[in-house]
């Protein structure tokens, strides 16, 4: 079984965290690796998800805010869909102050398909979100890099980390199964 790293950061999130640490242990995919990084001096989740990297020692890296919670088939998903790609996007839904499910069709894209994706994220987020946050994701360890811990502003660091990740597979898989929730801003 293919070992999976689910790296959680956690800070100041005591309502939510029992929720979302349920929903990766009620996983059908049983080979993950759970590490949950606090993040008590508030340095940002960028840093947070830099620490649990270090930690890692999965095949497959895959990230979930404090504040996410999974379907019980996510996991899998996932690493089915990773069979001969370098980085899975799994469907998702937002809720919260707007309610929408982010879709994309069940397809593998090239190089140059995730290159265009990723510049139309870029240039309008809104009707192109797969690739935005780095949570409904998979990525094989050896692909993914650090997150920046700069000034640049947080969507910034965290959006063209995960477009630069998905630039540098030569192949992407998308997932139309939803496979997790997360609270829209």
């Amino acid at each position: 079984m293919v070992k999976v790293s689910r790296i959680v950061p956690a800070y100041k999130c005591g309502e939510w965290i029992g929720q979302c640490l349920a929903s990766i242990n009620a996983q059908n995919y049983k080979g993950i690796e759970l590490i949950v990084i606090d993040d008590p001096k508030g340095t940002g989740a960028a840093m947070a998800r830099n620490l649990g990297l270090d930690k890692a020692t999965g095949d497959y890296i895959a990230f979930c805010d404090a504040d996410d919670y999974l379907a019980p088939d996510a996991i899998e998903v996932l690493v089915d869909a990773m069979n001969g790609v370098e980085m899975a996007v799994g469907s998702f839904r937002k809720f919260g102050n707007f309610e929408t499910i982010v879709r994309h069709p069940t397809q593998i894209l090239d190089m140059q398909e995730v290159a265009n994706y990723a510049l139309a994220n870029l240039a309008d987020p809104i009707s192109h979100q797969m690739l935005s946050g780095c949570w409904a994701k998979m990525y094989r360890a050896t692909l993914i890099g650090r997150f920046p811990a700069s000034p640049q502003p947080r969507i910034w660091r965290l959006t063209s980390t995960i477009s630069l990740a998905a630039i540098r597979s030569s192949s992407l898989k998308t997932s139309s199964t939803t496979i997790a929730s997360a609270p829209a801003p």
